[in-house]
């Protein structure tokens, strides 16, 4: 088995679309819950995976360009399993009932944290994905064009739906962003490999 860069590389993939798939079904559970508790506990499941998104992408974007933080990357996941194991108290501990159909997470005081922590290392990674996309070219350069547009459109349309837990009440439609991010990356998967 390699254990290259290459190798890094696909585990950092991997592991980061466990995150969003942790998400995807926590979201789902949310979405049929019929009780307040039921909701409670399908966000908590949710941000078991969720809150692990952004560190990972951040790890994946940092393989991508060849650098090794090993003390920042310490630090984020540390973080972020610190905001997880808060989430099983206070940071997830009631619901609201939105859209006439959802029991959909209401903030409390750790979210504004936590979710600040996630948008700086969303932004941290997308920065490190153009900074390897404006130094590479030809085919590696396509290719991540593809996987850049793919995190950017999935990111933006899964951010929105963190939104109502803040008191906006925006219809969570940017989930259905998550199956062009699903199928950009599949493409650049196979078109490039």
């Amino acid at each position: 088995a390699s254990v290259g860069p290459r190798s890094a590389l696909n585990t950092r993939m991997i592991v980061f679309n466990i995150c969003v798939g942790f998400w995807g079904l926590g979201t789902m559970w949310a979405g049929l819950a019929k009780t307040p508790m039921q909701g409670v506990w399908a966000w908590r499941f949710a941000f078991m995976g969720g809150m692990f998104i952004a560190p990972s992408f951040y790890h994946l974007s940092l393989t991508l360009r060849g650098l090794v933080k090993r003390r920042a990357l310490q630090a984020v996941y540390v973080l972020a399993l610190c905001f997880v194991i808060s989430y099983f108290g206070p940071g997830i501990n009631r619901t609201q009932w939105l859209f006439g159909s959802l029991h959909y997470n209401k903030a409390t005081a750790v979210f504004p944290i936590s979710f600040m922590v996630w948008l700086v290392l969303v932004w941290l990674g997308h920065r490190h994905l153009f900074h390897v996309y404006r130094h590479v070219g030809g085919e590696k350069r396509r290719q991540l064009r593809l996987v850049f547009y793919a995190f950017v459109t999935g990111f933006a349309g899964g951010t929105t739906t963190l939104l109502p837990m803040f008191g906006i009440p925006l219809y969570p439609y940017g989930n259905f962003t998550i199956p062009i991010y699903v199928l950009l990356i599949s493409y650049a998967i196979l078109r490039y490999q």
